[in-house]
């Protein structure tokens, strides 16, 4: 395994603000500097300090519950266990129930929370941290989390729903698994790959205990907690804050409040990630999940008939509180209620919405986490590894648009200077002669040089950028080749992490495959990581 780093800004891969953020640069009024191992364990007694061990309870409780069927590794067993206990924290990251666990990212932020986890704790003689996983089961858009890639080929589930994914029921999904697993082949890893399906979605009754199974049998020996918090007892303890959401609109006049310092202090042009609503909750009503919103004193369903008034809206969330659901911005703080949370792992756009949230935080009297960005990561096989060698390109170069790419190597191994650069400043010295003359004739003059000479200019350019096209058609064989490999790594010029399944290299290095992320991945570094596989593991048939 060769492991090389390419710095975030250089990737042209995120935004200014998050660049901004993790150089410490400009956003420090905000939130203070990027954090690092030891403000993490400096922050972690404020966190115990501030968590309500009535919630840490009812959170073991919870945690048995949902565990009670399900095989536990005697690391998540010892982390369950340390949960019971006052100087326990987590680390936290989240995402939605995608199937087969959708893109490669998914995997990362895992990966990121166990290695930040485990760091932490053989640092750490006071305080012991759990990696955790919040199961995003209250989504209801079925759309974005319905379908996964393998190879360039895209696996569908085509199911009517609206309510909260993680309570569908798998029917319709055998057959999308079955042809899925006609694609894998017999070898071992296919076999493996076959058996976390079977135990997972062949096996369970809705698509949050699957999805848990599956998260289960991949990470399970590195300790990690999984946590679906649409439950009534997780709920109650969000009573309070679902009420001032409800009565006094607290997410959005916090949010709001943070937007205007970064408008101020930051930058005038800021646009938040996400926009707070007036109230930003959901309800679960005849088997679907409804935006609520209030108007003229009553609170409402949007695109339902449903409403309550002030008193029928509290009595129902006192006896209801399951039915009542946290949209994106608010679930912040119901994670951070519930969880003795010292750290959120997430991807660009959830640290860029997170950040709008500290005076939402501070207006309810919780503790806000340390924000770390995910890794990011580039997987390149062996086989690749190899083909990239004879290219001769740098790091750097693997994230350029495709486009520009393919120019500069073909200008890079061209045995003719693809520049017009000297034309153009031969043309310039004439031009500077006849500029003089300008100065000694009549003003026409002037228009008529200036003229002619924007249009010869014009035409080098026009005649340099033939000359890279007729190179590129000479060596033809060099782009078509450069350009397959750009879209094995790069496909459709997106983001490998952002297509790709983990299915793709669990094929090819089975169970190892996550061990070699977990062994290279830097949780608070802040840079991409180029993974460069040696070999196949141990993938023959059976």
């Amino acid at each position: 395994m060769l492991k090389s780093f390419v710095d975030y800004d250089h990737s042209d891969s995120f935004s200014k603000f998050i660049c901004d953020y993790l150089s410490n640069d400009h956003l420090d009024f905000l939130y203070g500097e990027y954090p690092n191992s030891r403000s993490i364990q400096d922050y972690a007694p404020t966190i115990l300090k501030s968590y309500h061990q009535e919630n840490r309870m009812v959170l073991v409780q919870e945690l048995h519950d949902q565990y009670d069927n399900t095989t536990v590794s005697k690391q998540t067993q010892k982390h369950l266990e340390w949960l019971e206990k006052e100087d326990t924290v987590t680390i936290t990251t989240g995402h939605q129930l995608c199937l087969m666990l959708g893109p490669l990212y998914t995997i990362y932020k895992i990966v990121s929370v166990i290695k930040l986890s485990s760091l932490l704790n053989l640092s750490s003689k006071t305080i012991r941290y759990v990696p955790v996983f919040w199961m995003a089961s209250e989504d209801h858009d079925f759309e974005e989390i319905s379908f996964f890639e393998y190879q360039g080929i895209k696996f569908k589930w085509e199911k009517e729903s609206r309510g909260f994914v993680g309570e569908l029921d798998l029917i319709g999904l055998e057959k999308v698994l079955e042809l899925f697993k006609s694609h894998l082949g017999e070898s071992l890893n296919a076999t493996h790959l076959k058996n976390l399906i079977e135990k997972s979605y062949q096996t369970q009754q809705n698509f949050s205990n699957a999805s848990r199974n599956l998260l289960n049998q991949l990470f399970g020996k590195y300790g990690l907690v999984i946590l679906d918090a649409n439950k009534k007892n997780l709920k109650k303890c969000f009573t309070q804050h679902f009420k001032d959401e409800l009565i006094n609109n607290t997410c959005q006049s916090g949010v709001n409040k943070t937007i205007q310092k970064l408008k101020t202090s930051y930058d005038s042009k800021f646009k938040p990630q996400v926009n707070p609503r007036d109230i930003n909750l959901f309800y679960k009503y005849k088997s679907s999940r409804y935006r609520m919103t209030k108007q003229n004193r009553a609170f409402h369903l949007v695109d339902s008939s449903k409403s309550w008034s002030k008193s029928e809206i509290i009595d129902d969330l006192e006896s209801n509180p399951e039915n009542f659901s946290p949209n994106v911005l608010s679930r912040c703080l119901y994670q951070q209620v519930i969880l003795p949370n010292v750290a959120y792992i997430g991807g660009s756009a959830e640290v860029a919405y997170w950040l709008t949230l500290i005076d939402y935080f501070e207006d309810q009297k919780i503790r806000f986490p340390k924000i770390l960005l995910r890794n990011s990561a580039l997987l390149i096989t062996n086989k690749q590894a190899k083909k990239l060698d004879k290219f001769r390109l740098s790091d750097r170069d693997l994230f350029l648009k495709r486009n520009v790419l393919i120019n500069k190597h073909i200008r890079a191994i061209s045995n003719i200077d693809l520049s017009l650069m000297e034309l153009t400043e031969q043309l310039e010295k004439q031009f500077s002669y006849l500029n003089q003359l300008v100065l000694k004739t009549d003003k026409s003059f002037e228009g008529a040089v200036m003229a002619q000479k924007k249009k010869q200019l014009k035409g080098i350019q026009k005649l340099e950028k033939r000359l890279l096209q007729a190179q590129r058609r000479k060596l033809e064989s060099h782009v078509k080749r450069l350009s397959v490999l750009h879209e094995e790594l790069f496909p459709a010029e997106f983001l490998q992490e952002r297509k790709v399944n983990f299915a793709q290299f669990f094929m090819l290095y089975g169970f190892d495959f996550i061990d070699q992320l977990i062994e290279n991945f830097n949780p608070l570094g802040k840079q991409w990581t180029i993974l460069r596989f040696d070999s196949v593991s141990n993938n023959k048939n059976t």
